[in-house]
């Protein structure tokens, strides 16, 4: 069975349902807002994800620039100088630095600053970032940085005196007391808002380090040239350095050393910020599921309305069959319809806020001074896809009763 215009028999009747006239006027204000409840849901679950993805772009942007690209941890016995020469043999290594990572105190007359103290061998490194007007990656660092959250808290400017003091203990005439040092501050370097630690970071040159905290956290800042992925040079070095230790010593006897990227650094927040999106993805995806109730509710409002064609259709032979997937490419218009109406409002709306950044926040308090809203082609095609399921399963839903119709009882009514 064919339509006069060339069409499928399901979708040329699908269409006529769709195109309903004036008799049918509340069946077709229901069909529209059953597609306007689709689209709203898809526009607020790509307006919300798109939010999110820029708070998380800002977030994630700053970790990285204040957090080493890539690291060797060095266990206790392994021949530092060693290991340092076959790491800055592997291709894609710009550079290699030595650190030495503790603990320790600033102290400012009755002021005490619990920090991380950084030992950093030659050049300030690239994940050091100085405060504006300072010097920047690159030049020598030849006294004490601190961060200028504690600079600020302490009324310190670079030239004043500060103590620093190490927990390993030293022989005194009154017993073991603290190891400590006077220096001078040479630097103050912008921790950002991304993560609290950055504040409590404080750098040294690494020889003055070594004789503060010796023995502490011995590592190797890895420097990747330009345009080389961080995670296939991480994985190239685990395999050079995960079998053998330099000088032929096995790595049973000193240990292997460990390499670690900024994602491995961060990675407990990393899959905070990842289950907070998918948590915002099903919250707001509750607004496409119960519009897709409305879509069932619609389909069966359809169905009393025209049970006497579909009645005669049936009489006339056509099969349960392809009643049912009448109504189910009705559905599926609805459904995309909606869907695709809101996957363009959506997108538009987030660009429109992103563009004149309609939402402001205090930029003192957070990372950035308006609401950002990033776009991702990923997330778009994820509740595109999403919305399309549920839709489709609503309309499956919403279209069983048509194959169990009779047509003599539809006739009659």
């Amino acid at each position: 069975m064919s339509s006069s215009t060339g069409l499928a028999f399901e979708l040329w009747v699908a269409l006529r349902y769709l195109r309903s006239t004036r008799k049918d006027a509340f069946i077709s204000l229901l069909s529209r807002i059953t597609a306007a409840g689709l689209a709203v849901g898809v526009a607020a679950l790509i307006v919300a994800l798109a939010a999110l993805s820029g708070f998380q772009s800002r977030l994630m942007g700053d970790m990285q620039r204040r957090t080493p690209a890539l690291q060797v941890e060095l266990p206790p016995a392994a021949d530092e100088a060693a290991i340092g020469r076959l790491v800055q043999a592997e291709p894609g290594v710009h550079s290699v630095q030595q650190l030495l990572y503790g603990r320790g105190w600033l102290r400012r007359g009755d002021a005490i600053e619990p920090v991380e103290v950084v030992g950093v061998e030659g050049a300030l490194p690239r994940w050091v970032v100085p405060e504006p007007g300072r010097p920047e990656e690159g030049s020598g660092i030849d006294g004490l940085w601190i961060s200028t959250a504690v600079a600020a808290r302490w009324g310190v400017i670079p030239g004043d005196v500060v103590e620093l003091v190490s927990p390993r203990l030293t022989l005194s005439p009154r017993g073991p007391v603290p190891r400590s040092r006077r220096v001078a501050v040479a630097g103050l370097h912008d921790p950002g808002q991304s993560d609290e630690r950055h504040a409590q970071r404080a750098l040294l040159p690494y020889e003055l380090a070594r004789n503060l905290i010796e023995g502490s956290d011995r590592r190797l800042g890895v420097e990747p040239g330009r345009s080389v992925a961080v995670e296939r040079l991480a994985s190239r070095l685990r395999e050079r350095l995960g079998s053998v230790a330099p000088g032929g010593t096995a790595t049973s006897d000193v240990g292997a050393p460990r390499v670690v990227t900024w994602r491995d650094a961060n990675q407990a927040l990393l899959f905070v910020l990842r289950l907070e999106k998918s948590a915002i993805f099903l919250a707001v995806a509750l607004i496409v599921v119960v519009a897709s109730f409305a879509l069932v509710s619609a389909l069966s409002l359809i169905l009393t309305a025209k049970r006497s064609e579909v009645g005669i259709l049936a009489a006339m032979g056509a099969a349960p069959g392809r009643l049912r997937r009448v109504f189910v490419l009705l559905g599926a218009m609805l459904a995309g319809l909606g869907t695709v109406a809101g996957g363009v409002l959506g997108v538009a709306l987030a660009l429109l806020f992103e563009r004149f950044r309609l939402f402001k926040l205090p930029g003192d308090v957070y990372i950035v001074d308006h609401v950002p809203f990033l776009v991702r082609v990923s997330d778009v095609a994820v509740v595109l896809g999403a919305s399309a399921i549920v839709a489709l399963v609503a309309t499956l839903a919403g279209s069983r009763t048509v194959g169990t119709l009779d047509p003599v009882e539809a006739l009659r009514r």
